[in-house]
């Protein structure tokens, strides 16, 4: 994360105690998972600290926003998603199935600013949900599209379906 970036989350908690920031963060990995909002973090936030709402609900945006923004980075240009796959991809993470790995994920980057959580959930994406051309493109494999409309990715001279390469913990 850039340094003026997190000076500005670092302003925006400003004069919120421990407890509630950790609460918050408790509550951010929740909503992240699908389970809370970010209006339910900022009523809790402005009930524990007497903060006005509306100023709980904009630092907690913003927050949210700039980690969002981290990951989202991450994802498309180090991980090779394309900024059309993000949703699919978070889609994907929330199922029941992912979701101790997206803790983790999240947990890592909140609370030790590492997106190195990410690689396992960007994996178990890739093995189960065929990437589009522009992913497979980003990361480097050669793609055309048959007269049928199906992709195929060149993988060691061979030309395969996507689905199944991505079946086969190829891609």
């Amino acid at each position: 994360m850039p340094e003026e970036v997190a000076d500005a989350i670092d302003a925006a908690a400003a004069g919120i105690p421990q407890a509630a920031i950790q609460n918050g963060i408790a509550s951010g990995i929740a909503a992240a998972m699908g389970q809370l909002t970010p209006d339910d973090i900022a009523q809790s936030i402005a009930s524990s600290t007497g903060m006005e709402p509306s100023e709980a609900q904009g630092r907690v945006q913003f927050i949210v926003d700039a980690y969002q923004a981290q990951t989202d980075h991450f994802l498309t240009s180090k991980m090779g998603l394309s900024s059309e796959e993000l949703q699919d991809f978070y889609t994907f993470v929330r199922q029941a199935d992912n979701r101790g790995h997206l803790r983790q994920a999240l947990e890592s980057q909140l609370h030790g600013n590492s997106m190195a959580g990410w690689r396992p959930l960007v994996e178990r994406y890739m093995s189960n949900v065929a990437p589009s051309s522009a992913t497979l493109k980003a990361r480097g494999f050669e793609t055309q599209t048959t007269a049928e409309g199906e992709t195929l990715v060149r993988i060691s001279g061979t030309w395969m379906s996507v689905k199944a390469a991505a079946q086969a913990g190829i891609l």
